[in-house]
């Protein structure tokens, strides 16, 4: 899903014209998959089907897609097999946190291979006009940094640019800016 439109961009970067459409679009959909990338979490919302080992995280799975608007089940297995294992029971057996995309066992989950397997639907936005309403500020960095490559697409890993008004100089190789880090981070999915 992209996190931002061409619209936005071109609006931003006041272009008028469809001369820059093309490259534009795929500046659209480059950035989008790598800020999706880099939040380690699906931003599109959808139904998932997930399977996780409980080693390193306990009793608690984190996970991929949130916020959670459904959980239809939560399963524990001690051996990895989920064949003819009942779901466990909310409230009695585990607890979900939706804004954060977390669910804590409260059942034992001692085992060879302990573990979980959760079908819910969970993401961030059902689509790209909901994902710039709610994440505003994501979006508009995410249309900062295709202008930024807009600009750079000819000098990408060089360090100056010469113009009719003298030398442009950049800094190291084209990255994210700091402004979208700091949403990414903000946003990130963080795994132990």
């Amino acid at each position: 899903m992209e996190l931002t439109t061409l619209a936005k961009v071109k609006a931003l970067m006041g272009y008028t014209g469809t001369s820059e459409d093309v490259a534009l679009t795929q500046l659209v959909t480059s950035v989008s998959d790598r800020v999706s990338r880099a939040l380690r979490r699906e931003t599109e919302a959808a139904e998932r089907t997930e399977t996780t080992r409980l080693v390193r995280t306990g009793k608690t799975v984190t996970l991929c897609a949130f916020p959670v608007t459904a959980v239809a089940s939560v399963k524990f297995s001690s051996t990895g097999d989920f064949t003819d294992i009942d779901a466990l029971v909310e409230f009695e057996d585990y607890s979900v946190d939706l804004e954060q995309g977390t669910i804590t066992l409260s059942v034992s989950t001692s085992g060879k291979f302990p573990t979980a397997q959760v079908v819910y639907t969970g993401g961030m936005a059902t689509d790209t006009a909901t994902f710039i309403t709610d994440y505003a500020g994501l979006s508009a960095a995410v249309d900062m940094q295709i202008q930024l490559e807009a600009k750079r697409r000819q000098t990408v890993g060089s360090t100056s640019q010469r113009t009719s008004g003298g030398d442009i100089r950049y800094e190291g190789e084209l990255d994210f800016f700091k402004g979208l880090m700091r949403q990414i981070v903000f946003h990130q999915r963080m795994v132990w």
